[in-house]
């Protein structure tokens, strides 16, 4: 579906088609959201869109990345994620510690 099951996604496809002009705020409303549901398919579309309008992924962006990834159980990439934050002297913020701390949790009742 065009939305992804995000409305602010929808409105966001809409912009795209009718190429009305967005900035990092319209992404940052779908990406938020996107993060917290653990939806990987709908960041990965929009870092695409991003990279293909020239924008650059924000710190605040890369930090929901790490949740996102954690969250879908994907944490040696969250892992890399977080590094990769660390190396770019990002601003951490608690969804990326949360992004860690749920993959962790995870990981330790899988293993006992």
């Amino acid at each position: 579906p065009v939305s992804f099951g995000l409305p602010a996604m929808s409105v966001l496809v809409y912009m795209r088609r009718h190429n009305i002009p967005r900035t990092n705020d319209h992404y940052a409303q779908v990406y938020f959201p996107a993060a917290h549901a653990a939806r990987m398919d709908i960041i990965e579309q929009l870092e695409e869109w991003k990279r293909s309008e020239g924008f650059e992924m924000t710190d605040d962006e890369a930090n929901l990345r790490v949740l996102a990834l954690g969250l879908s159980n994907n944490y040696s990439n969250a892992t890399k994620a977080f590094d990769a934050l660390k190396t770019r002297k990002a601003t951490l913020t608690i969804d990326s510690f949360n992004g860690l701390i749920g993959g962790c949790i995870k990981m330790q009742n899988l293993t006992g």
